[in-house]
């Protein structure tokens, strides 16, 4: 056994720990990538999140991007992950929205690239987790909620 005092924290300490560290390098590469004067009050590059349930992605949205961004714009689930299947009207009320958001987030699914102005640039960023803690997380997560 341990001394008191020394060895590993509990899991979930660990994967806060794990979440802060994974939260700053996104900042990092946001700002490497996108550049401040990209995503400020007139956005030039557009940062789409995709959230994977159980993953740390709650707190990468409160705590960086939409701190670190102007107009955020959420994507409720299931309104734009069908963008291949919108209207043409509907199309056009989403593309407005885009227009004006440097920030996409929530469960943005892949594709919503697709309805911006073919010459903005746009970023992809999602959280991953280990399949296993993954698992072991939605399992409790449901046990507590359902």
């Amino acid at each position: 056994a341990a001394p008191a005092g020394k060895g590993t924290a509990p899991p979930h300490v660990m994967m806060m720990l794990f979440v802060a560290r994974a939260a700053s390098l996104v900042a990092l590469a946001l700002v490497a990538c996108v550049g401040e004067e990209e995503i400020g009050p007139s956005p030039r590059a557009i940062v789409l999140f995709t959230h994977l349930r159980r993953c740390g992605g709650t707190y990468v949205e409160e705590a960086v991007l939409k701190p670190s961004v102007s107009k955020p714009l959420l994507c409720r689930e299931g309104e734009l992950a069908r963008q291949h299947r919108l209207s043409d009207r509907q199309r056009d009320h989403f593309r407005g929205k885009l227009r004006e958001a440097a920030l996409v987030w929530r469960h943005c699914p892949y594709g919503v690239h697709s309805l911006l102005d073919p010459e903005r640039r746009y970023f992809y960023v999602t959280m991953l987790r280990r399949p296993a803690e993954r698992m072991v997380s939605w399992f409790a997560y449901c046990d507590t909620y359902s």
